[in-house]
């Protein structure tokens, strides 16, 4: 089920309507917002028509002249599969006047693969569609941005995210302020919230008593992070949102500050426990200057 993007399905709409279809789409936008689900059913729309038949079979995941391309168990979209996208796209639509190819988190394409894909965006056949979805623009060779055109998605108002969260029976025991700041206008996001409960009530404890915390309440909170090391990143992201949201103190921009240089840390490769353990230290410190 697609939520939002009226606009710009009702663009891709009138593309087809009026035998305007492009060779190339960047679906540019944040994760988790819908990107996939309008490009799909863009397709559909494309190879289909009004074909029930071959509705079902796109339907089914068997329509021979659809592709959708994702990254590998390690993330990345390697040559070799950009070298089976072009060697396909050379063979002629099988059902359809049109082949389409679907690309899902395009940045991932190596640069090496970017170049390969290259020369088939130059001179692409004239059945051939590709579609990027990417949640990083930039991160896609300039060579390719200028060869296609670009449809930038936005983040789904609250209203659409609470409606979405009612028809589909999914409750979250937080205040309404904080679940759809969090969330962030991503359907994606709800799921992160969902397996992140239990820390993010002792993120929202930790910012309504950060100001009257001892070293001692300080250093338990941090055992505490260091429990779910996996999602330290997220969690820290959560931290901040709910600490902007709350405001109970004059010192809030400066703990997220600290929070933000832990992230860049994190990244970097400075040891997961020094980068907590220096992170609380130093919210501690601005409390009792």
């Amino acid at each position: 089920m697609i939520i939002g993007h009226i606009e710009i399905i009702d663009k891709l709409n009138t593309l087809i309507s009026n035998n305007e279809v492009a060779h190339s789409y960047i679906f540019n936008g944040p994760e988790g917002i819908g990107k996939k689900l309008v490009a799909i059913q863009f397709a559909k729309n494309i190879l289909c028509g009004n074909d029930e038949k071959e509705k079902i079979s796109f339907d089914n995941g068997n329509h021979p002249d659809f592709k959708l391309i994702e990254p590998d168990e390690k993330g990345t979209i390697k040559i070799e599969t950009i070298r089976e996208i072009v060697k396909d796209i050379l063979v002629k639509p099988i059902v359809s006047k049109y082949k389409v190819y679907i690309i899902d988190q395009s940045d991932t394409i190596t640069t090496q693969a970017q170049n390969a894909l290259l020369k088939t965006l130059e001179e692409p056949p004239q059945y051939a569609i590709i579609i990027l979805l990417t949640s990083r623009y930039n991160s896609l060779l300039s060579t390719i941005r200028s060869r296609s055109q670009k449809l930038d998605f936005k983040k789904l108002q609250n209203s659409d995210i609470i409606k979405y969260m009612n028809d589909n029976k999914i409750n979250i025991d937080l205040e309404e302020n904080i679940l759809t700041n969090l969330i962030n206008g991503s359907i994606g996001n709800i799921q992160k919230v969902l397996d992140n409960i239990e820390p993010i009530n002792k993120l929202i404890q930790f910012s309504n008593e950060v100001d009257k915390l001892n070293i001692v309440q300080i250093n338990k909170f941090a055992q505490q992070l260091l429990e779910y090391k996996n999602e330290i990143l997220i969690l820290l992201d959560y931290l901040q949102t709910i600490m902007y949201i709350n405001e109970k103190s004059v010192k809030t921009s400066e703990y997220i500050k600290i929070i933000e240089d832990t992230k860049r840390n994190i990244l970097g490769n400075i040891n997961f426990e020094i980068c907590i353990d220096k992170m609380l230290l130093s919210i501690w410190e601005v409390n009792n200057v």
